[in-house]
């Protein structure tokens, strides 16, 4: 099955459904909730807790990615996800996601620079 997408290629290229799920999820986990003005509940809380101070990020990031990829993507499910520092600017967000509509898994890693 192919859709349209937006964002990482040309305006409007039609693309295979990994693709637009990866899509939809990297603007999810990069959204922050407040941004976007007609739905301020969309995103992911993530990026604001790398900025708490004393939070636990490692098992408190993972819990909070998990429960907004199960509210705004629920034709996906979280297999793995992990928190990796590298250096202390950057933490990668890995996950092996299953898409139910296709019954496929698959991994995806987002790094965030702060």
């Amino acid at each position: 099955m192919n859709g349209i997408t937006f964002y990482d290629d040309e305006f409007l290229t039609i693309s295979d459904d990994i693709k637009i799920i990866v899509e939809d999820l990297k603007r999810l986990l990069l959204t922050t909730p407040g941004e976007r003005p007609n739905n301020t509940e969309f995103g992911c809380h993530l990026k604001s807790m790398l900025f708490e101070y004393g939070s636990d990020i490692g098992a408190d990031g993972i819990r909070v990615v998990k429960n907004d990829i199960k509210k705004w993507l629920p034709n996906l499910e979280v297999r793995r996800a992990d928190l990796l520092f590298k250096d202390e600017h950057i933490v990668t967000l890995s996950l092996t996601l299953l898409d139910y509509s296709t019954r496929e898994a698959f991994d995806y890693d987002l790094a965030l620079n702060f």
